[in-house]
């Protein structure tokens, strides 16, 4: 009985939360620890590399970012990056909200067979769509041109924002457009200063997804690009992948990797209070 007095027992609720903060723990080392070994790998010789690999760097080498900003050409790349995540983030934004609208807000003959259509697509998986997706871009003469990676990402990724749009939509009261229209506002003037303003957090929620989703894809790059003029920032990685194994300068590569990984990390960064808030509204709309 002294024992027991001395070593009371733990709540089961307790015990549960302490093997979920320990989880979390271990899940944030998890993720942030290869970003923290990228970072100082990239300042390192390539005798302190492979001298040892996990150490940090004796001598700080900022010569390897600019190595890799100038020599390996990735600002070329990174400016076409820019190019196609901004245009098909645009693109992509204003096809899907406006779509998501005319769904919430009318119904019209087909509308369930094109919603079923829409959540059906997300099903299949993106390779499969591979060898149409190209011949039709071959068809049409967009193959080796940023306007067609940017046409084909923004409708590639418009499934899941149409849905999500809608269901937020869907939760602004009807009072709101039947008082736009009273007043003599017409649907065009609806959508863009009442109903569009009124799902922002979504709008960067989605956003913010497309964006990161656009920056990291290289599939679909790799097979439409074939001009290194016009190399996104994914398959430039790849290719200075390829040059570091005859130069052997694993730091320069490195550097390459602190670029590519720089604009999503600065993104969650400055925007995850709107993540929060779109994440809360999202929940909200699936209960």
């Amino acid at each position: 009985m002294d024992r027991l007095h001395l070593f009371p027992r733990m709540p089961s609720r307790v015990i549960a939360g302490l093997m979920l903060r320990v989880l979390l723990l271990f899940w944030t080392f998890m993720v942030t620890f290869p970003i923290v070994w990228t970072i100082y790998s990239s300042l390192k010789t390539n005798k302190e590399f492979f001298k040892n690999p996990w150490a940090l760097p004796i001598v700080w080498q900022f010569s390897n970012y600019s190595y890799a900003w100038k020599e390996s050409n990735i600002v070329h790349y990174f400016l076409n990056s820019i190019v196609v995540v901004f245009f098909s983030w645009i693109l992509a934004v204003c096809m899907s909200s406006s779509t998501a609208y005319v769904f919430s807000r009318f119904h019209f003959r087909f509308r369930k067979t094109l919603l079923t259509v829409y959540t059906a697509s997300m099903m299949v998986p993106g390779v499969l769509l591979l060898i149409p997706q190209f011949f039709m871009m071959n068809t049409l003469n967009l193959t080796n041109s940023l306007t067609g990676l940017i046409i084909l990402y923004a409708c590639i990724s418009l499934p899941l924002p149409i849905l999500l749009f809608i269901g937020f939509f869907n939760l602004i009261p009807r009072s709101l457009y039947e008082a736009a229209h009273m007043d003599g506002a017409s649907e065009y003037y609806i959508f863009f200063k009442v109903a569009f303003p009124l799902i922002k957090s979504s709008i960067v929620v989605v956003s913010i997804r497309n964006i990161l989703t656009f920056w990291n894809e290289y599939i679909i790059a790799l097979t439409l690009l074939n001009d290194k003029g016009k190399y996104t920032v994914p398959i430039g990685i790849g290719y200075l992948s390829e040059t570091i194994r005859y130069s052997n300068n694993y730091g320069a590569l490195f550097a390459g990797l602190v670029f590519a990984i720089l604009p999503p990390l600065l993104l969650y960064v400055v925007f995850q209070k709107y993540i929060r808030e779109g994440m809360l509204l999202d929940s909200a709309v699936k209960g």
